[in-house]
């Protein structure tokens, strides 16, 4: 990505993925926080210019407290950091984002 960064999904079906991202294709992948929503628009890294559907829809007091990338607005350079119950990101379990991902189903 234009983020200088490697983008990695684990289908659920071929519609449904989530996301993850890392510096090198050989180091650990991590989820995406959202501090302004619930991370609709993190389907632009799957090439999709549509904000997508997310889930599931749990409170962030539900959500561990893990290491990974985040931001607050589409397009805003991603940081690294703590995501999760106790920061102001929240990080959803899969992606709707209307991109098929290749795959025999």
């Amino acid at each position: 990505t234009w983020y200088k960064k490697f983008v990695g999904v684990v289908l659920c079906n071929s519609l449904r993925y989530k996301i993850y991202l890392s510096d090198n294709l050989k180091d650990t992948f991590y989820s995406i926080g959202d501090s302004w929503g619930r991370g609709e628009d993190h389907c632009q890294f799957v090439d999709s210019h549509l904000d997508g559907r997310t889930g599931p829809q749990s409170y962030i007091e539900a959500l561990p407290n893990i290491q990974g990338y985040y931001r607050q607005y589409r397009q805003e350079p991603v940081s690294f950091g703590h995501i999760g119950f106790g920061t102001p990101y929240y990080y959803v379990g899969w992606y709707e984002c209307g991109v098929s991902i290749p795959g025999k189903w």
